[in-house]
Order: structure tokens, then C-alpha cells, then sequence
């Protein structure tokens, strides 16, 4: 082979260490059907890019007698699971907690000779950068792209004497871990904001006494408005009839909008040259708008009524299937504010009702306009959002912590997998 790798490894083959490389079966194809309780079945949307397997919101399975038949495809602890067909190259290392398991012909099994490698090198080497590219080069295009099982036995490994393999492995296991805890301590903060969402926006702070209202019981001294009363309301233009440039103004679209609610700029961002800018000054945005998306091709997602603050002083523009909301007296209301009720589950209801049942997933002017929304004093607005920013403050600080981290294990990847910096070994491991 003509690659260089480090002396004292060796190179091969994914066959030649495997005792055994196969894929599933869909049980439709042999007269079983899904199931809601019994044997997990394994999809590749259940492997995600981060290496984990994990159920998806059907929760499929199968039955025991459907999992006796279809034995090439029983997944057992310590496989690799390797997708080969839709979404390529995603990988998954069975855990010994797993429980039996099932699989489809989507996905690959890749049992190891453990005695002889450490199965978590394996794993992160599958992972690594030297197989995305292998399989980027690989990779059929017809109906989807695909891959046979015998270009994943062919896939190339370069093999370090067991110990080393095994120190590897453990270094990048505790980076893993580091974010395994850094995402659960996100997942925490998320949960405590959505409950401390949940009892601010609807009972208040140390309030003793309610009343019931058009969007059900609020503190007394509270009043139920519309957006209307507070916000002018546009809609965006499809600045696509007018053509994009490479460079000039962002245009804001639903992507901008994260899942939380916030302002967010992305690598698929258009943008438009000055002239075209200048051209449609009522499709300007300025800071402290609140955008929200209007419609939506995945209805899943539930994405449609979903707000953030555009939180600095850049020139955007507002297009199509997202509207602008811009605060009419500030003196009495805080956007920060209205931005955490418009993405509390009491707006989100009414928005849900009013695109329930509709064929383009869409939520009109009027409904927009018409949202009903509990508003307290301006004092009490500014309580609430100092005990959310709070929040999403450490959220926001979790993340960076977890995006260094990630940084660090994609570094540590290329070096370590590659041999450009060698671990050392003791004596006695």
C-alpha cells in the first residue's frame, strides 16, 4: 500500500478483522409488522452524528417471534453498527446494556475479533476523517446512495500494537464523557427554563390572587392583550424573483430562528446587493424586531409561530414565510420579554389551533395580530426576564464549554488516529 503510517502499525482491512460484516432485514418484506412494545428495531435515524443510538419518536419494534427469524440481523453487545444506505457512514458501538435488538437493510453490523483489537478504537476509527473520505469516494447515486457490504469489509484500517489502541481509546472515551455530562447538564438548565417559562408567564412572581381570563386564570393586576395592541406587524418579500448576491445584506428566513427562540446567523444565509436593499426599505429590520416564522414545510418540528430578537445593529431584510413584530411603545413593554411569552406553551397553543388541520402548515396576519397575550407590569417584566436570562445565560456558557470540547475531540481524532502524536504506553498496560 502506498500510505504512510506510523511504524509499528500495521495496515488492512475491515474484513480481515471481522468475524462477521452483515445488514438487516425489513420485516414488512417477510410478513411481520411493526410493533409498538417488544424487540428494538434499529434504523439509521436511531445512530446519530455523534456516534450514539438512540430510540426516535415512533419507538419502533418488532416481535420476539419476528426477531427469531430474522437471526443474520440480531444485534448483539459490542457490534458496530455502520450505515449504509440513505444517510452514509453514520456509526454506532452497541453498548453492553443495549438489550437484544434488531436491524434493517439500511444498516451494516460489523462484528469484531475482540480479543486482538479494542472495539472502541474501531469504533472511533470508522468515525475518523480517513473513512468520511473513503466514503465520500465510495458512495453509489441512484434511487439513494448506497453501499455494498463488501466495499465495508474493504474499507482500509490502520492498526497500532493493542495497547496503544487501547490508550487511545481511553483518551478519547473521556472526552466523550466530558461531553456526555456537558450535554446533560444543557439538557438540566433546558428543563428548568421551560418549567420556570411555564409558572412565570402564567402565575407570576408571589402573586396570591387571580382571575380568569380569555387565555385562562392570570394574576390579578395582569391584563390579556393582543399583538395588535403592542406590535406593528409585516410580512417579508421572496427576494428570490430579484436574484441573490455573494455578497451585500443578509436575508432573514426561518432558519435564522433557532428551536430556544434565538437570533441566529447560518452558512446558508442569501443575501442581496445595496441596490436591491435600498429598493425595499419596508422589508428592513432593525434592532429589537422580533421575527416569526410563518409557515413551514415540516409540520413535525412545529416550528411555525416560533420568535427571536434580532439582537444587533446590522442591516437585514425580511423575507418571505417570516413576519416582523416591532414593539409600538416601549416604555410599557419589554421585547425581551414578549419574545419568552410568544415561545411559552400558552401562545404556542393558540398558534398550534389556528394551523391545526391546514395544508400548508401556515399561520395568517390576522391570527398573528389576534394572539392573546397575558401581560404584566413592566416591573414584573423585567423580574421575569432577569430569572430567564439568568438561565440562558448558563445555558449559552454550557454550550461554549461544549462546542471547545467537541473542537478538542475532533483535534485529538486527527492526531491520534492518524498516529501524528503517539501515546505513550506503560510497561504494564
Amino acid at each position: 500500500m502506498s500510505e504512510m503510517f506510523p511504524q509499528g502499525w500495521r495496515e488492512g482491512k475491515l474484513g480481515q478483522i471481522s468475524k462477521l460484516i452483515t445488514k438487516g432485514t425489513t420485516p414488512t418484506s417477510v410478513g411481520f409488522k411493526y410493533e409498538t412494545s417488544g424487540i428494538r428495531f434499529v434504523k439509521v435515524e436511531n445512530i446519530d452524528d455523534d456516534g450514539k443510538i438512540k430510540s426516535n419518536s415512533s419507538n419502533t419494534y418488532i416481535s420476539q417471534e419476528c426477531h427469531k427469524k430474522l437471526t443474520r440481523s440480531n444485534i448483539e453487545a459490542g457490534d458496530i453498527l455502520f450505515s449504509i444506505a440513505g444517510t452514509l457512514g453514520r456509526v454506532g458501538l452497541v453498548s453492553i446494556n443495549f438489550g437484544p435488538a434488531n436491524t434493517n437493510q439500511a444498516v451494516s453490523i460489523i462484528r469484531i475479533e475482540s480479543k486482538k483489537n479494542s472495539l472502541r478504537f474501531l469504533y472511533y476509527w470508522l468515525r475518523g476523517e480517513r473513512i468520511k473520505l473513503e466514503v465520500d469516494g465510495l458512495q453509489t447515486v441512484g434511487a439513494q446512495p448506497n453501499l455494498s457490504l463488501a466495499q465495508i469489509g474493504n474499507l482500509p484500517i490502520f492498526l497500532p500494537p493493542l495497547a496503544e489502541q487501547q490508550k487511545i481509546a481511553s483518551i478519547l472515551t473521556s472526552v466523550d464523557q466530558v461531553i456526555e455530562k456537558t450535554e446533560s447538564e444543557i439538557s438540566k438548565l433546558q428543563d428548568l427554563k421551560k418549567g420556570m417559562m411555564q409558572q412565570l408567564l402564567t402565575q407570576g412572581i408571589g402573586h396570591t390572587q387571580f382571575k380568569d381570563s380569555p387565555v385562562g386564570r392570570i394574576p390579578v393586576g395582569w391584563e390579556v392583550v393582543t399583538v395588535s395592541d403592542i406590535f406593528e406587524f409585516k410580512n417579508g418579500k421572496a427576494f428570490y424573483a430579484d436574484g441573490y448576491s455573494e455578497d451585500g445584506f443578509i436575508v432573514v428566513d426561518l432558519l435564522n430562528i433557532s428551536l430556544d427562540g434565538k437570533f441566529r446567523l447560518t452558512p446558508k444565509d442569501k443575501k442581496i446587493s445595496l441596490e436591491l436593499y435600498e429598493k425595499f426599505p419596508k422589508s428592513h429590520l432593525n434592532k429589537s424586531d422580533i421575527i416569526i416564522i410563518m409557515t413551514d414545510i415540516n409540520p413535525d418540528l412545529e416550528l411555525i409561530g416560533k420568535t427571536a430578537i434580532i439582537d444587533n445593529n446590522n442591516f437585514y431584510v425580511l423575507n418571505q414565510r417570516v413576519g416582523c413584530l416591532r414593539i409600538l411603545n416601549s416604555l410599557d413593554h419589554s421585547v425581551q420579554f414578549h419574545n419568552y411569552l410568544l415561545n411559552s406553551n400558552r401562545i404556542r397553543q393558540q398558534v398550534k389551533t389556528n394551523t391545526l388541520g391546514t395544508a400548508q402548515f401556515y399561520i395568517n396576519t390576522p391570527v398573528i395580530k389576534g394572539l392573546q397575550l397575558p401581560i404584566p407590569p413592566l416591573n414584573e417584566q423585567q423580574k421575569i426576564i432577569d430569572i430567564l436570562t439568568s438561565i440562558d445565560d448558563s445555558i449559552q456558557q454550557q454550550q461554549r464549554e461544549l462546542q471547545q470540547t467537541q473542537n478538542l475531540k475532533k483535534s485529538l481524532m486527527q492526531d491520534l488516529l492518524t498516529g501524528k502524536v503517539r501515546v505513550k504506553v506503560d510497561s504494564d498496560e
